[in-house]
């Protein structure tokens, strides 16, 4: 699968930043006559369990307004949304615990890290810190790693270990 900012014709349909190759050819993502793929930048894509998340910058995909996160179910051809959690793009996702976590971008364009089970977490709090600048993030099974630039009690980091608390 590949996905970032282009327009292309696969098979008589427009598939919108985001196309798979099977080995053989392209093709869109999905199964409806209506436009595939997303009305702006995709950033990031991340597998979770039979799901593929697409995170980026816009607001439709596939024809409906997801805000700027989306996935596909393979199994049913088919896209949906679980709410946006911030007003700017988002630019990374990553999953831990049972959780998607999206780093993303707030109306003062500065960057916030959000977690979703049932619905969006409120921003991990940095308030401990004097410089918290999170540019990407990653999973593992139990904890988040955070990559940035980071400042707390007068010790620099690039690199936080996440695990519920700071």
């Amino acid at each position: 699968i590949v996905a970032g900012l282009f327009n292309n014709n696969v098979n008589g349909k427009l598939c919108n930043n985001i196309a798979s190759f099977d080995g053989t050819s392209w093709n869109y993502l999905g199964s409806s006559d209506l436009t595939q793929g997303a009305d702006g930048l995709i950033n990031t894509l991340q597998v979770v369990g039979n799901r593929l998340y697409i995170a980026g910058d816009f607001q439709n995909f596939a024809g409906s307004y997801t805000g700027n996160i989306a996935y596909y179910t393979a199994s049913n051809g088919g896209w949906g949304g679980v709410g946006s959690p911030f007003i700017g793009e988002i630019t990374a996702l990553a999953y831990i615990d049972n959780q998607l976590v999206a780093l993303g971008k707030d109306s003062f364009n500065k960057s916030e890290v959000r977690t979703f089970k049932s619905g969006w977490s409120k921003s991990i709090n940095f308030d401990s810190f004097s410089t918290a600048q999170v540019t990407t993030i990653a999973g593992t099974p139990n904890y988040l790693l955070l990559g940035g630039d980071f400042m707390k009690d007068g010790n620099a980091s690039s690199l936080l270990k996440y695990e519920g608390q700071h």
